[in-house]
């Protein structure tokens, strides 16, 4: 389980110690016992290895070193929607990128120490990259790099790039798997599914990343005993009937996608529900009899694809 509240400093894939949070976006740094024991190589001169906890003063007076300056700092925190003073939100978000030779992330999150993929540069992005070399206080960082894994070192008005055989190709994009999760947050809320939560979206890393297959795909609102609150919510609403566009927009704007993207994805959860769970219930009920659940179910839907056709129309100019 990943904690928010503190970091974990990566070198050469040891664990060197700790970042934990502090107030107004500072940190505490104390050294791991292990590294302590193994090694007892300082990060910098500045902390040299000791077991007890550095000051908030002195460990942030290091790390800040880290982050990029200016404009780059300015665009990437307001890019991730954090405070850009707040130190630690910038190294939760970009630190696994350093330059030099620590990484730092997330307490129960796993460190990627695989090479980097990279998309050739076409004619378009050339262009990009001439109006930068032309003009770099205005196309400090431009729209092409805008969903990239950006790298802190790669984030102070330069931009890093592969050459080979004379072509240059731009870090691609992570293989997220955006649209699949927003797709089950919109088939949850049709059926439904107040139940829904964390541990019910798993993904899978192979050769690309992508989602593991989804399960507990239930109504439970059918059931009217049961609590009417979603497990996780939509924007920050968590009852269904008082979810509304706003909230659709906050959720839009959390998952860094455009309003009328989930506005499409309903359209076809809409298209192709309204086709397949009339007769999935009437085969339901032909094989195991009538029961009053089926017509439950069916009210249920029906309501919540009513519900949901005028959210799409809401979200479909945004």
């Amino acid at each position: 389980m990943i904690n928010e509240n503190r970091l974990l400093i990566i070198w050469d894939e040891q664990i060197v110690g700790t970042l934990t949070r502090h107030k107004r976006g500072t940190m505490v740094f104390q050294y791991s016992q292990d590294w302590l024991n193994r090694s007892g190589r300082p990060i910098s001169l500045s902390l040299p290895c000791r077991k007890e906890k550095y000051s908030p003063g002195i460990s942030t007076a290091f790390f800040e070193n880290l982050l990029p300056e200016n404009n780059a700092r300015s665009i990437l925190s307001f890019n991730r929607r954090f405070d850009k003073k707040d130190t630690f939100a910038f190294l939760e978000n970009f630190g696994e990128d350093c330059a030099g030779a620590l990484s730092i992330i997330p307490e129960g999150s796993k460190a990627d120490f695989s090479p980097g993929q990279y998309e050739c540069i076409n004619t378009e992005l050339t262009d990009a990259l001439d109006k930068v070399m032309a003009d770099p206080g205005k196309y400090t960082l431009f729209p092409e790099m805008k969903n990239a894994r950006l790298s802190i070192a790669g984030a102070q008005d330069k931009l890093p790039v592969y050459l080979e055989n004379g072509q240059f190709y731009l870090p691609e994009t992570s293989g997220s798997a955006t649209t699949h999760i927003v797709n089950i947050m919109i088939f949850n809320y049709l059926i439904g599914n107040h139940d829904a939560h964390g541990k019910n979206f798993s993904i899978i890393h192979e050769q690309e990343i992508r989602s593991a297959p989804f399960y507990d795909l239930l109504s439970t609102q059918v059931y009217p005993s049961l609590d009417n609150k979603f497990a996780m919510a939509i924007g920050q609403t968590f009852r269904l009937d008082r979810i509304k566009a706003h909230s659709f927009r906050k959720f839009a704007r959390d998952m860094n996608i455009r309003p009328r993207k989930i506005a499409a994805l309903m359209d076809e959860m809409i298209q192709s529900a309204g086709t397949v769970y009339e007769s999935l219930l009437t085969e339901h009920e032909r094989k195991y009899g009538h029961s009053k659940i089926y017509d439950d179910l069916f009210r249920i839907i029906q309501g919540n694809l009513d519900q949901l056709s005028g959210l799409k129309d809401a979200l479909a100019g945004n």
